[in-house]
């Protein structure tokens, strides 16, 4: 349950999934649980609340879980809007920077995220690269990240 909230947590702060789809994984938790943890019961009515607070209660879900691993999921889930073509690179580089600034994985790979910000300003402003090429290294981001932690 722990790897679910934070995959959530990733997914909601990179703006891929709604809050409402949130308190709905809570709902179905609450009703499948004699004794649901009081966690999940937050998370269930926070729909009036904001984002980030949304995500605080998804964080205080307890629990072991591979917090990288679910980080990766979402990442997965960028993948897939990404190739699909239902996302502009301006809005996958803001998703990256939320990643950076909410998964737990690696400070390198942190920081591989966030740098996307910056190629993209340099490329749109023709000091240096092209908007190809950035959608080219987040793709090459994406697919070393997610391999073997894809959505399915």
């Amino acid at each position: 349950m722990r790897e679910e909230a934070e995959y959530l947590r990733i997914a909601l702060a990179m703006g891929l999934i709604s809050k409402d789809a949130v308190v709905a994984w809570a709902d179905r938790i609450i009703a499948a649980l004699d004794e649901p943890l009081i966690q999940v019961i937050d998370v269930s009515l926070s729909a009036g609340r904001p984002e980030v607070e949304v995500m605080d209660l998804l964080a205080a879900v307890p629990g072991s879980g591979d917090l990288a691993a679910a980080a990766h999921r979402a990442l997965g889930l960028l993948l897939q809007e990404f190739r699909a073509g239902r996302i502009s690179l301006e809005r996958v580089v803001e998703a990256l920077w939320a990643y950076s600034n909410w998964a737990t994985v690696p400070e390198g790979e942190q920081v591989q995220a966030v740098n996307f910000t910056d190629a993209l300003f340099c490329a749109q402003r023709g000091y240096y690269g092209t908007l190809e090429s950035v959608r080219s290294e987040i793709g090459s981001f994406l697919d070393e990240h997610v391999a073997g932690d894809a959505p399915g």
